[in-house]
């Protein structure tokens, strides 16, 4: 009755620790679902980071102005939305950071539970058989014997089980540790060139300038070339002007008293006529010309302040995203620390659960021992033991004496034997320096 409770109180602590390594793998798969949101959220970073280079693109091969400020309002959603993601992302990381410090400090306390129940349990079985030995009434039969060691050898197995179960769950989360790391290079390497693209479109807005400037300056200069012709044309510089200088013509012929012929003077009116319809011409195309320079202008002046606000709204995302970047690199840190120390913990785990006795082996050695301590004849321990010379065989004295003086033939062999071959033994004293030697060992 005293084995039996041994034995159900040492399945009860196997049920435990079999209950507790099962939270174990429960915290790692826990571990592995952070590190697969940790996964999705860098893949909703690298698509914003994607869309914000594909609008870049796209502003930098523009047609028109049009499509430039449709870009531009597309890009101030994007950067709103990536302005939001650091921080939830941050958050996020935040709270599973904690929790899995948490966890780690649970599995440590797990850990040392453990090992402290496999000590007691190891002391419990200890005591308990070498109370079982030093007991008068010890009587192990071989059913019992057969399910401990079944139930030890499940036990075992069920073990190991966990620790390959254990051993995968920590290969996948470095595989995935070095996925997360090849992602944060390539949103490195599309950083490199956003800000390629960036330098890119600076050049072509200094060169598109430098273009305006040159038409300016060249319909300025078409402009003071209308002014001297018109100067030429007109020197009273006013649209009665011709008539002014016929005026002054008929006054100056007047004076002199010169005949006029009808036929130079028709001349004389159709040219003057003609240069005034020039004059006219050319103060139109000089009005032209002016209102398109200073719409050009006007056109420079907003398409400037456009692309000026593009680049300082990409210069301040590509700040945001370099700050993301450094925190998410400094969290990855500390994951890569946490899942290091959570790898010690299983290791150390291992160990502990790998240095457990061989109960197998050592319930073989009890039982042969306590067969050696077994009388053939009667069942019991030997008392008063005595060994046969020729075969061997050990009985108690009170068991062996009258066989052989009434048979003269060994009990288990049957070989023959003679009071003279019966010679006391003392097999108990073996025993129980065995015992001493097992205690020691544990």
């Amino acid at each position: 009755g005293a084995l039996e409770k041994a034995l159900r109180e040492a399945e009860e602590e196997k049920v435990q620790l079999n209950s507790q390594l099962a939270a174990q793998v429960e915290k790692v798969a826990a571990l592995n679902a952070s590190i697969v949101e940790l996964k999705i959220e860098a893949a909703q970073g690298q698509v914003v980071s994607d869309s914000l280079k594909n609008v870049a693109h796209q502003l930098i091969a523009g047609p028109d102005l049009a499509t430039a400020c449709a870009e531009v309002a597309s890009l101030a959603e994007y950067r709103s939305e990536l302005e939001m993601k650091p921080a939830e992302l941050t958050m996020r990381l935040r709270a599973k950071i904690g929790d899995m410090q948490v966890r780690l400090q649970v599995e440590e306390h797990t850990n040392v539970r453990l090992k402290a129940q496999i000590t007691r349990m190891n002391a419990r079985a200890a005591a308990d058989t070498e109370a079982k030995i030093d007991g008068p009434n010890l009587e192990l039969t071989q059913e019992v014997q057969r399910l401990e060691r079944t139930r030890l050898a499940e036990e075992i197995t069920r073990l190991e089980k966990k620790l390959v179960e254990e051993a995968a769950a920590r290969s996948t989360l470095q595989t995935e540790l070095d996925h997360a790391r090849d992602r944060l290079l390539e949103m490195h390497a599309a950083q490199a060139r956003a800000e390629e693209a960036k330098a890119r479109r600076e050049n072509e807005e200094r060169e598109e300038k430098e273009t305006l400037q040159q038409q300016l300056a060249s319909v300025t200069k078409s402009a003071e070339d209308s002014e001297s012709v018109l100067s030429l044309i007109n020197p009273c510089g006013t649209k009665d002007g011709t008539h002014d200088h016929m005026v002054a013509f008929w006054n100056r012929l007047s004076e002199t008293g010169e005949a006029i012929d009808p036929g130079e003077a028709r001349a004389m009116r159709d040219q003057m006529e003609r240069y005034e319809q020039v004059n006219q011409l050319y103060r139109q195309q000089l009005d032209g010309m002016q209102q398109e320079a200073a719409a050009t202008a006007q056109r420079f002046d907003m398409e400037r302040a456009v692309f000026i606000e593009l680049v300082n709204s990409a210069r301040a995302q590509v700040a945001a995203l370099q700050e993301h970047e450094a925190r998410a690199a400094k969290q990855t840190a500390a994951l890569e620390q946490t899942t290091r120390q959570v790898e010690a913990q299983g290791t150390a785990l291992a160990k502990a659960l790998s240095a457990e006795p061989n109960i197998d082996a050592e319930a073989a050695k009890l039982v042969a021992s306590l067969k050696e301590a077994q009388c053939p004849q009667c069942g019991k321990l030997l008392r008063d033991p005595h060994t046969l010379e020729k075969c061997s065989h050990t009985f108690c004295k009170t068991c062996i004496l009258p066989v052989v003086l009434d048979s003269m033939r060994c009990p288990v062999c049957e070989s023959t034997a003679y009071r003279r071959e019966l010679h006391p033994s003392i097999p108990m004293r073996v025993l129980t320096d065995q015992l001493h030697c097992m205690m020691a060992d544990h």
